[in-house]
């Protein structure tokens, strides 16, 4: 064949290949929001600020003063934040614990992370940006109109046989995957058609198995649709699951999603 006549050839091809409709793939956003509440467990990160926002009316304040700006991410303009106080625990220390004051709101904030004066930062680390666990609360400790400190006191002895069972009723909303084990932390072998749950291991007890730990406890699990009760048989190690975090198994986590969903998050409490 001439040159000539293959150079057409291959130019006919190229631009057939180019001018050929494609196929537009559209992938579904996944809600991640985590909602906005009092005493709700979130787990995310504190760093400092210095640019008032003057987004709670009424509220004066002082950057001398340990106060705490919410992020908008999750609660909006704040009104209903203004004025109530966030407890505030180091995720490296948990003993480590204060209480401040939310005066302002963080417009570039991620989601379950908070802002803090620097006088604020400085009473719990000496970094600039630290891993926190917090709850919002309606008041502080001694329903003062400053920003009080409380400090964790020192936990007294517990029998082995005593792990607590309701972790003072609190309630948690955390992320939550699946995994695909059929043997855990807890010495017991399981099917992920098992409604199982494997526990971060911040809170799975003194130990991952054993008496000590959370092994064989419940869970109860839910959103606005639906509600399971689990079983703990494993434990989700510490650099996958942050304190609130829970692997559910297969069948536990299609009750809420598919599998192709990959992460979703849940409300969670432990139940006796």
């Amino acid at each position: 064949m001439a040159p000539l006549a293959s150079l057409a050839l291959f130019t006919t091809f190229v631009s057939g290949i180019l001018a050929a409709p494609t196929t537009e793939v559209k992938i579904q956003p996944v809600n991640l929001t985590i909602p906005a509440g009092l005493d709700i467990s979130y787990n995310g990160w504190g760093t400092w600020f210095d640019d008032r926002r003057n987004a709670c009316e009424g509220i004066q304040y002082s950057f001398d003063e340990p106060i705490a700006a919410i992020n908008k991410a999750q609660f909006g303009d704040g009104k209903f934040v203004c004025g109530k106080y966030v407890e505030v625990a180091l995720e490296s220390n948990p003993k480590v614990t204060r209480r401040f004051k939310v005066v302002d709101v963080c417009n570039e904030c991620s989601q379950a992370s908070l802002d803090f004066s620097r006088k604020a930062m400085r009473e719990l680390t000496d970094e600039g940006l630290v891993k926190i666990n917090w709850k919002l609360v309606k008041e502080s400790t001694n329903n003062a109109t400053t920003t009080t400190v409380a400090i964790a006191s020192k936990p007294t002895s517990t029998p082995s046989s005593q792990i607590s069972t309701s972790a003072s009723g609190q309630k948690f909303y955390g992320r939550m995957t699946w995994f695909s084990d059929t043997w855990g932390s807890c010495g017991k072998h399981f099917s992920q058609s098992d409604m199982i749950v494997a526990m971060n291991e911040h809170q799975m007890g003194r130990k991952i198995w054993g008496p000590e730990s959370r092994c064989g406890q419940k869970v109860r699990v839910w959103n606005a649709k639906t509600s399971v009760v689990l079983t703990i048989a494993d434990t989700c190690p510490k650099r996958f699951c942050n304190h609130g975090a829970l692997d559910l198994s297969q069948a536990a986590f299609t009750r809420f999603a598919s599998k192709t969903t990959g992460v979703i998050y849940l409300n969670w409490e432990f139940v006796n």
